[in-house]
């Protein structure tokens, strides 16, 4: 139809059809990011459509020299790290996306199930700032230069919070005796 530009041109003069193909553009990738962020499909839903209001609500504040989309995420993301600031909580691999039932013997299931529970347990521990470069870059894979843009900090801030974030966590992991599982898990 038309690219973000156009449409937020629309939407700012009285279209409200052209929010809606914003709407129907983003859904999805948003639902994402947040249900990786929060792994609770009923809060993921729900910031969702606070993001969409918001970035409704702020659409005259958007800026054009910068992507549609990492304004859009930024907002996804500062809802996101309210709600943690709520919860203290995070959970970044889910059990059953890294536990291959088919291939592994009962014995191997619930030994995955537990490193991917302490990784969890020593992401829990990171600060917030490791934590949202960890989701953005390895659940949302999000390049380097992305992640910047959505979070508003230069490339190299974001590389070295991405090295200084798992070098935490393999020191938390570390200090509970599974340091070297860190490797073992894709996602790192």
């Amino acid at each position: 139809m038309y690219d973000d530009r156009q449409c937020v041109a629309r939407v700012l003069q009285g279209d409200k059809e052209a929010y809606g193909y914003i709407i129907e553009k983003y859904m999805n990738r948003i639902y994402a990011i947040l249900f990786r962020m929060l792994y609770n499909k009923q809060d993921a839903q729900d910031l969702t459509q606070e993001c969409f209001i918001r970035a409704y609500q702020c659409l005259d504040k958007y800026n054009e020299t910068g992507s549609f989309a990492s304004w859009l995420y930024r907002i996804s993301v500062n809802l996101c790290l309210d709600e943690l600031r709520k919860r203290k909580h995070i959970t970044l691999l889910n059990v059953d996306d890294y536990i291959l039932k088919d291939t592994l013997t009962p014995e191997d299931q619930v030994i995955r199930t537990e490193e991917i529970l302490h990784i969890n347990q020593g992401i829990d521990r990171l600060p917030n700032k490791y934590k949202i470069i960890l989701v953005l870059r390895y659940s949302s894979e999000l390049s380097y230069e992305e992640i910047s843009e959505v979070l508003h900090i230069p490339v190299s801030t974001t590389r070295i919070r991405l090295h200084r974030a798992k070098k935490k966590l393999r020191a938390i992991l570390e200090s509970n005796g599974i340091g070297g599982k860190v490797n073992e898990v894709h996602t790192y």
